[in-house]
């Protein structure tokens, strides 16, 4: 990744880029301040589509922060938004939904350590990648090889930074793949 950032006087960023070099499709995420405040406007491009919306950053007395924020991504092809992060996806397909953030700490980095976020998703139309349903069905699941196309697959995804990495939750999965339906929920 790459990217520059200018402060305020106050040391608040007042705009900031990021970006990864030679990905393709981008990735670029931009933070712009509005006015005097503790607030940005961002827009993220990724998986070809993007992530818009506003973070918030407040400051108690005793000096602990607590930002908060909504997103909207919008078309974005989840296996490739996740090749961006060295991160393989069982799923491809674009996805839309609705994306809220949330952290505390006393300092930046235990923003970012206690980062949480939550997505209601919908991927339409939406490939199981690295699984055939249909093949799985024949052989009595001895052989699986291969991809499901669905027709529906909505859910809401949760990430959860801790001092082991992070943890994703996808609970509310709801799949449609001709005849078949599924629902469930994955913890990584």
């Amino acid at each position: 990744f790459d990217g520059e950032i200018e402060f305020d006087p106050q040391w608040r960023p007042r705009h900031a880029e990021l970006r990864r070099p030679g990905n393709t499709p981008p990735f670029t995420l931009a933070l712009a301040c509005e006015a005097d405040t503790d607030a940005w406007q961002t827009q993220i491009v990724v998986g070809g589509g993007t992530a818009n919306g506003r973070v918030a950053l407040k400051t108690a007395n005793d000096g602990s922060m607590q930002l908060s924020g909504q997103l909207a991504p919008r078309d974005i092809e989840v296996a490739s938004a996740m090749r961006t992060f060295n991160r393989r996806s069982p799923v491809a397909g674009k996805a839309t939904g609705e994306t809220g953030l949330s952290a505390s700490g006393q300092s930046v980095g235990a923003l970012t350590g206690s980062l949480h976020t939550q997505t209601h998703f919908t991927v339409d139309p939406a490939t199981i990648l690295r699984f055939d349903l249909d093949k799985a069905l024949r052989t009595r699941g001895k052989e699986h090889d291969g991809q499901t196309t669905l027709q529906e697959l909505t859910g809401q995804l949760d990430t959860q930074n801790g001092a082991e990495g992070m943890r994703v939750t996808v609970t509310d999965i709801r799949a449609r793949a001709g005849q078949f339906t599924a629902t469930g929920k994955a913890m990584v």
